[in-house]
Order: C-alpha cells, then structure tokens, then sequence
C-alpha cells in the first residue's frame, strides 16, 4: 500500500512539473518573438498557397491542397481561414503552429524517458526545444512537419513500457499525424521497425 502511495505521488509530482514546464516554455515562445502574437504573418506558402487556395475555393481547398505532397495541418489551417475573416486568419495559422510546437515540449515535460530522467534534464531539453530553431520554422503551418518530425524522433526515445492508455494512444496519433504531414517523420520508420524487431513488446510493434 505505501509502495503504491509514493507511486501515486511521484505520479503527480511529475504532473505538476510537466505543466510548469509547459507552460514556461509558451511563455518563452511569445517572449522570443512577441510582435508574432500582436501582428502575425504569413510565412512564404502561408500566403501564396495555403491562404490564397482558401480565397479561391474556400472549404474546397481541402481537396485541391498539393504542393507535391500531402500535409495535412496545413490543410486543416485552410480549412479554418475560410470561417474567419481575411484580417483574423493569420491567427489561425499563428495558433495552430503554436498548438503543434507545444505538443513537441508536451512529450518532454510529460513523458518518461532515460534521456529526460529528471527535472533539470527536462528543463534542458525544453529551453534547447524553444529557443534553437530558427525564424524560418518559427510559429507557421507549412513547418508543422518538422516539428512532428521531431515529435516523431523524442517519441522513439520515450520508454512506454510503463505508459498508460492515454500516453500510448497520444504517441500514436503523433506518429500518424508525422506521417501525414510530409515525408520527413516516414524517414524515421526504420528506426521503429528495428526496434520492433529487437523488443517483444507490443507496444513498439505497434508504433
């Protein structure tokens, strides 16, 4: 019973350090380039593609997306412009890219790897998370990929041997999402395949 006790503990521990460290990672998001929440942008194809095919088709854009690959946050971006108005959708690909860079933190401050065994080391790998990328990857749609291609990589290192149903499902649906999202997550699979094939657990195969 006390054994059981500390786990409960620890478990919430590493809950409510999750959440600080989230949540100080936003606010070092917004503190690194503020002018983007005052008067966001659009970056490159933002503008020419993903907002323009919502000018012209509106939700039909989701259809006739193709910049010679399937991605499909910026599809899902598109599709929520065509609801907003014209001054109000460079929000939405603000907000969006800021949902997907904070998941990227989330597997950090949440998870459970040998890599990120303790507070510091989340901490650490955190801060090189948030401030390390260039401008160019910083807060847009049509960058989501690498972000869920790093996604993808920290998942690989998570130890899920010891995850519960939430946390498995929520790596899974970060694989799919990378995998739908350019080609650059699916050149990670052979990592996951030579895993799969090393460990019995189920788990990996899964993945």
């Amino acid at each position: 019973m006390q054994a059981t006790g500390e786990t409960v503990t620890a478990g919430i521990r590493r809950y409510k350090h999750g959440i600080l460290l989230l949540l100080a990672s936003l606010a070092i998001m917004v503190w690194r380039y503020p002018s983007f929440f005052v008067h966001p942008r659009f970056w490159a194809e933002e503008g020419v593609v993903v907002f323009g095919l919502m000018i012209k088709d509106g939700l039909g854009a989701v259809l006739r997306y193709n910049i010679g690959y399937f991605s499909l946050v910026p599809l899902v971006a598109s599709a929520l412009m065509s609801l907003t108005s014209i001054d109000q959708a460079p929000f939405v690909t603000l907000f969006v890219s800021l949902l997907f860079q904070a998941m990227v933190v989330a597997i950090v401050a949440f998870g459970n790897s040998p890599f990120w065994d303790s507070l510091r080391k989340k901490a650490i790998v955190c801060l090189a998370i948030v401030l390390l990328p260039q401008a160019e990857i910083w807060l847009t749609v049509i960058a989501t990929q690498y972000w869920l291609c790093v996604g993808v990589f920290l998942v690989f290192l998570e130890d899920v041997s010891a995850a519960g149903t939430a946390r498995r499902v929520w790596y899974r649906s970060i694989l799919v999402l990378g995998c739908l999202n350019g080609i650059m997550s699916c050149f990670l699979t052979p990592l996951y395949v030579v895993r799969a094939c090393r460990s019995k657990a189920r788990e990996y195969r899964i993945q």
